[in-house]
């Protein structure tokens, strides 16, 4: 095969490869959209079919453009493997890089044909060097694809080097010679890693896309898990309300029936406000509570979150409720309020045995509410109290209970977004204690 037919197929293949990532991101939304790549496979066609008509064409204007062309190509595709394997680029860096290539190519134009490949056959180098860069700087993702892409790039990276050292070290006389090595063994070669690195680089980005779907559909999981998990106190304070209501109707007070009206109205507007976050979720995409920040008793809310708290996980604890007498009607988010309370309840009767003791507490300090959730129940063991805020996360000793293990991160994202903190004292067989405290916010003027 001679030289003008190995050129004029590394010019076709990058146009297909082209055409072929064109495909290959069609419909998809511009967030999983490889940028620059398509970009380079077409500046790299059109700089190698340049490079064709050179022949014929022997304007230094036409060697120049081609370089540029083919560089440009190659930091482009650079550009491409960093987002591939996590990384950033910003716009203003690849345009500052073409300006770059640009100037040094027109700079280069003074040079002798020789001297001027071997500058291009340096920067080939170069901007072959930075994809093996990233992709062995990636260290937390580590596969066969990665390691095949990241050989054919060294590969292409060795043979411009290995060119560029020829035309530095052989002197002027053998450079018919040298002709002949790049002829017979540089552009066969290029060609061959071109391809390699080509279908690499669409695996690569065919894995990337598979990832980030699955990805996707874990925290789609995750989030209904959640829902779930928090349907779960409403519909219970429903259900055992509407048993109460039902049985017990006759020999009920009138002051009772209300009672259990309130907890049922209660029980109602919990959902609403659970479907309001899911639709909040569906139209931003994020796990987000609906917020109902304004003026509420505190003391008054969190007695009436005990009360319902008890009478759906309560299976026979004495239950403690303690409220400071300085509480009036504070700036918060009933709705992460909630959240908190109930979460931290439902954690202590579930864990705690029927002869046991649950207590809550409710102060106030500089500013702050503080709360206190204690129980007698199993206890959490000292290693892993550094992972019970983890979503998923269950010790050991729970033995059969129940549940999904995120009662606890739901209380952390819902205190980190009013800033709130959570510590946690506890050992096995020996109870457990959170501590919660959560800045009071101010009236705006």
């Amino acid at each position: 095969m001679d030289t003008n037919t190995i050129i004029l197929a590394v010019a076709l293949g990058s146009f297909i490869f082209g055409f072929l990532l064109i495909l290959f991101q069609y419909d998809q939304d511009d967030s999983r959209r490889i940028p620059f790549w398509i970009t380079a496979k077409f500046l790299q066609g059109t700089g190698t079919l340049s490079f064709y008509f050179c022949e014929t064409v022997s304007s230094p204007l036409v060697v120049i453009a081609s370089t540029v062309l083919l560089l440009s190509g190659c930091a482009y595709e650079a550009w491409a493997v960093f987002y591939i394997t996590g990384r950033t680029v910003s716009r203003r860096l690849h345009s500052s890089t073409t300006a770059g290539i640009i100037v040094i190519c027109a700079c280069m134009s003074y040079l002798n044909p020789p001297y001027r490949m071997t500058t291009t056959f340096l920067f080939h180098t170069l901007f072959y060097l930075l994809p093996v860069w990233a992709i062995l700087q990636n260290s937390g993702k580590r596969s066969p694809l990665r390691a095949v892409l990241a050989c054919s790039y060294l590969l292409l990276a060795s043979i411009f080097f290995a060119s560029f050292l020829q035309l530095v070290l052989v002197p002027p006389q053998s450079y018919p010679a040298l002709g002949l090595f790049i002829d017979k063994i540089t552009l066969p070669s290029v060609f061959c890693m071109m391809l390699i690195s080509g279908f690499s680089m669409l695996l690569l980005a065919k894995e990337k896309m598979d990832s980030e779907l699955e990805t996707a559909l874990q925290a789609k999981n995750r989030f209904l898990q959640m829902v779930s998990h928090e349907f779960r106190t409403p519909l219970g304070l429903l259900t055992s309300s509407a048993d109460i209501v039902y049985h017990y109707w006759d020999r009920l007070t009138p002051e009772e029936r209300t009672t259990q009206n309130k907890r049922i109205r209660s029980g109602v507007e919990q959902i609403n406000s659970l479907i309001n976050s899911i639709l909040s979720y569906n139209q931003r995409k994020t796990v987000t509570s609906e917020t109902s920040t304004g003026s509420v008793e505190v003391g008054a809310l969190c007695r009436k979150i005990a009360e319902e708290a008890e009478s759906v996980w309560s299976s026979g604890q004495t239950f403690r409720l303690s409220i400071a007498e300085n509480y009036g009607e504070e700036l918060v988010d009933e709705n992460l309020f909630r959240q908190v309370v109930q979460n931290l309840l439902s954690n202590a009767f579930s864990y705690t045995e029927s002869e046991g003791e649950i207590s809550l507490r409710l102060t106030r300090n500089a500013g702050k509410l503080m709360l206190d959730v204690v129980d007698s129940g199993i206890g959490i063991d000292v290693d892993e109290q550094k992972n019970i805020f983890n979503t998923y996360f269950r010790g050991k000793n729970i033995g059969m209970r129940r549940g999904l293990g995120l009662g606890l991160s739901i209380v952390q994202e819902a205190l980190a977004s009013v800033n709130g903190i959570i510590h946690v004292e506890s050992s096995l067989g020996h109870g457990t204690t959170m501590h919660v405290e959560i800045p009071l916010m101010r009236e705006p003027q």
